[in-house]
């Protein structure tokens, strides 16, 4: 058979499949032209089909956790925010994190938003305690002066600050906590339940990268041994980048709540970053004990000889 050509040289396929000498219309043109000119079949390439990406699992079960914990606390359900990203959105707390902070001891949980009821207490709290209010709004977190002697000895009888506490920060002698709903990062208890250590016990991990040997400090210490250990542990140990956390001490209400959370009742006092402005302007803060008791510690240097008072540190991501 004479090999049919046109101007351009070898007939187009198309041309080809409208002679259709084989009645071979049945395929498309360019089908039916390929099998008059017996041109081989080539398989087309399979391509991966690439699944769109997912939301990790390891982030739906945080979130499901924490819902679940705070609802046991509070006794109502509570919004838990996104994990937080950063410009790009790329997620700023990874599986490797979460890891370089269970190496430090630090257990990363959801602080609650509290901040709707906190706002309105002056408003809403009459004829009733701070801590009554609050209980209306959080039923499992019970006014401590509302417990029994024998509740007060079941952890997981869930007790606000004393109300002395509250009183104070409805003088604005204290300053109302702020609780505006974040991811935190916050040091577990060790076998000494504050997270201090004495005898033969294991010292936190975090204290090596505080160089510091002991949790006895004032708070002036305290607040120099943070401010100079800062970046090294946000950036050089977990290697976040300048602006998406920093470390500090916890407030009052983050320390009750995480207490309450573990169930223990920590033996010695704890630093909080709450201030309580004394009469002739003294300056000083409030210490948690036991979840509950709340007490105001002077700053003056007539009150820096005390080896008890112990503190943790946390991470608060923005």
């Amino acid at each position: 058979m004479e090999e049919l050509r046109s101007e351009e040289g070898i007939t187009r396929a198309d041309e080809v499949a409208d002679l259709d000498p084989y009645n071979v219309r049945t395929s498309p043109q360019e089908e039916a032209a390929k099998v008059l000119l017996k041109v081989p079949k080539t398989e087309k390439k399979r391509t991966r089909q690439v699944p769109e990406k997912k939301e990790d699992d390891l982030w739906k079960t945080l979130i499901k956790r924490e819902e679940k914990v705070w609802k046991q606390i509070l006794g109502t359900g509570l919004y838990i925010k996104p994990l937080p990203v950063d410009e790009k959105g790329n997620q700023i707390i990874t599986k490797s994190l979460i890891d370089k902070l269970d190496n430090l001891n630090m257990q990363l949980i959801y602080m609650p938003d509290l901040e709707g009821n906190l706002s309105v207490i002056d408003l809403f709290a009459q004829g009733q305690t701070i801590p009554q209010y609050l209980n209306s709004n959080y039923p499992n977190w019970k006014p401590y002066e509302d417990l029994t002697e024998q509740q007060i000895g079941v952890r997981a009888n869930y007790r606000n600050i004393n109300n002395k506490f509250w009183e104070n920060v409805k003088n604005k002698s204290i300053d109302l906590p702020r609780m505006p709903g974040q991811w935190v990062a916050i040091e577990l208890n060790s076998d000494n339940p504050n997270g201090a250590y004495y005898g033969n016990q294991t010292p936190p991990p975090l204290n090596t990268y505080l160089g510091i040997n002991s949790r006895a400090s004032t708070y002036h210490e305290v607040q120099q041994i943070l401010a100079d250990r800062t970046y090294f542990i946000l950036q050089g140990v977990l290697g976040l980048e300048e602006g998406q956390a920093e470390l500090r001490l916890p407030n009052a209400l983050e320390t009750n709540l995480y207490l309450n959370r573990l169930e223990q009742r920590n033996i010695w006092p704890e630093w909080t970053s709450t201030s309580h402005h004394k009469s002739f302007g003294r300056e000083a803060k409030v210490i948690i004990r036991g979840a509950e008791d709340a007490q105001s510690q002077g700053l003056d240097s007539r009150e820096q000889n005390l080896s008890d008072i112990q503190f943790r540190t946390i991470i608060a991501f923005k």
